[in-house]
């Protein structure tokens, strides 16, 4: 129960990830400044102000310290935001191209029957009226297709037929990270990897596990989880893969976060596509999925904080 409560505690959507990202880089400056101050304070000044020359250095790196993520944090928004936009863009495009060139081909196919039907008004306007009806269903297939793939502009890989889309699985029968036992003070879990839509190959991917700490209520790193798909390794259309991991117990919890990152390639070796997901194992309840946007940037921040990609 205590578990749930923390969770919640961190969970709060009220707040944007700015906020968190500004208050964990806050509270890590203010605590570096108390930890410091029998060195940047010198009591026996009469100023006010008693920081010495290593304290206003100190204060100023400080500072940056916090005003930092928070800039990185909108630029990589706003570049996000420009790619998103230029998807759709290129979507758009598209549609309008089809649709342009279904009015031309019906176009064409009109003066064809009217060359063959001559004068013949009712038997043209029934051909005609086949057409339009042929023509409508088209069209709104090619509605419907185009804005899904909008929709769904985040994974704008799935446009092309046989293109492969690597990820852990979410299938209910063979959870994709599942959790296995606990013993010698180790959690032991499974992760399971698939290759959907077609065959993929060529893997560079990097895995990082994040916990919530059940007594402190916060995140804590747990480093590198190993990767056991490599460069020489390839997988079929619909393909999986698994291995298992160990996490410690050192921090007691109950929510486990694995950061999947990194590029592979189809097995044709003609194109290369990328994965940037962050799962969730809930032990307790052995359950899994995938994180919401508040708690994706603090994982983020917390495994950037340790690892240089």
């Amino acid at each position: 129960m205590a578990e749930r409560g923390y969770f919640w505690l961190f969970n709060l959507t009220m707040f944007t990830p700015v906020f968190w990202i500004t208050a964990t880089a806050f509270a890590t400056a203010t605590a570096g400044i108390i930890a410091a101050i029998p060195v940047i304070w010198e009591p026996t000044k009469k100023t006010w102000i008693k920081f010495n020359l290593r304290g206003y250095i100190f204060i100023a790196c400080s500072i940056l310290l916090v005003i930092l993520p928070v800039a990185l944090f909108v630029i990589q928004s706003r570049s996000d935001k420009e790619e998103r936009d230029t998807r759709d863009a290129a979507l758009r495009k598209d549609y309008l191209a089809s649709v342009a060139k279904q009015q031309q081909d019906y176009r064409a196919s009109v003066m064809q029957i009217r060359k063959d039907f001559g004068d013949s008004n009712y038997r043209t306007e029934v051909v005609i009226g086949q057409i339009l009806s042929i023509q409508r269903d088209s069209l709104d297939i090619a509605n419907k297709r185009i804005i899904k793939l909008m929709h769904d502009s985040g994974n704008i890989k799935t446009v092309l037929p046989d293109q492969p889309i690597l990820k852990v699985s979410d299938d209910a029968t063979d959870k994709g990270l599942r959790f296995i036992k606990f013993e010698d003070n180790v959690n032991h879990y499974r992760i399971n990897f698939v290759s959907f839509d077609g065959g993929s190959c060529c893997y560079k991917l990097k895995i990082s596990g994040v916990v919530l700490d059940s007594t402190l209520g916060q995140l804590t790193y747990k480093g590198p989880i190993k990767n056991m798909l490599d460069e020489t390794d390839n997988l079929a259309k619909y393909e999986s893969t698994a291995w298992a991991f160990m996490i410690n117990n050192t921090h007691p919890y109950d929510w486990l976060y694995v950061w999947v990152r990194g590029t592979y390639g189809d097995r044709d070796g003609t194109h290369n596509y990328h994965i940037d997901q962050v799962y969730y194992n809930r032990k307790g309840a052995n359950t899994f999925g995938t994180v919401g946007t508040s708690i994706r940037s603090n994982v983020l921040y917390l495994v950037h904080r340790f690892e240089k990609d």
